[in-house]
């Protein structure tokens, strides 16, 4: 196969870098979520240029490994790009595919590998022997783990509780920050379970994780909070008022009320698409 090297030119050059940066600032959790506008004359390097730029975001590593869907609306512009973008595998890493109709957009999206509402990590299908799966399965755990309290970072981070806000103006929230509630996890069931039950036993595994671990959140009312509260006043032998941990319980109440509130609405409103 002969190999052709190609170099952008200077407005292609431009153009991608500023789009990079414009894509990587919209999609934060506190991000405007606008794009922008790239205007080109004919023969400009519009499919070289979109080719450039996924090659970009593929390996931004600000971005978390995205999935990129191009949306075209000419048929010839359709072809062109997807053979300019087929031509391109060393720079993508891998081949795109071409979907016809909006069924076939959803089967290969569904078909592709994802992790669990944002932080779970990815999930492979292996065949082990007993002495293989118990290492390997411990090493799952801890991966979900790790992804469990990645999430309950991401929750509780307050540009996140601020975006949430933005629930009763109307706002699109992004899937990768906002909570579940059962139904969103009944919605996010039926389409993991599509891809085979081993998903969605393994989303049933996560869900238990994630509850144990927000559940040892060091804070009052919470499990976590009062093993903290007893190893304190088991070592230093002081008695802590329960008033004095009334405030604390109250906020920490009020954010898990708004969360939980906001977590059905977006289920009922903006129902969860994987």
């Amino acid at each position: 196969k002969t190999i052709v090297k190609k170099i952008a030119e200077y407005h292609q050059y431009h153009a991608v870098q500023k789009a990079v940066e414009r894509i990587v600032s919209s999609s934060k959790p506190n991000g405007d979520k606008k794009g922008g506008v790239v205007w080109h004359t004919q023969g400009a390097g519009k499919s070289l240029e979109m080719t450039c730029l996924a090659g970009k975001l593929i390996t931004e590593p600000r971005l978390e490994n995205p999935t990129l869907l191009m949306v075209t609306d000419r048929q010839d512009l359709d072809g062109s790009l997807f053979d300019t973008f087929n031509d391109a595998g060393n720079l993508l890493a891998e081949s795109p595919l071409k979907a016809e109709t909006r069924k076939d957009l959803r089967e290969q999206l569904n078909n592709k590998p994802s992790g669990y509402l944002g932080v779970s990590p990815v999930l492979e299908r292996q065949t082990l022997g007993l002495l293989q799966a118990i290492p390997a399965t411990t090493l799952v755990e801890i991966d979900m783990t790790k992804a469990a309290v990645k999430g309950i970072f991401t929750l509780f981070n307050p540009s996140t509780l601020g975006a949430l806000l933005g629930t009763y103006t109307g706002e699109e929230i992004p899937d990768e920050v906002r909570p579940l509630s059962p139904i969103g996890l009944a919605q996010a069931g039926d389409q993991i379970a599509e891809g085979g039950y081993v998903n969605l036993f393994s989303l049933l595994a996560f869900v238990n994780i994630f509850l144990a671990v927000f559940n040892s959140i060091p804070l009052v009312p919470l499990d976590g909070g009062r093993v903290v509260l007893a190893l304190y006043e088991g070592i230093t032998g002081k008695k802590v008022e329960d008033k004095k941990l009334y405030p604390i319980a109250a906020v920490v109440i009020v954010i898990f009320v708004f969360l939980g509130i906001t977590a059905f609405y977006l289920d009922i409103t903006q129902p969860i698409r994987l």
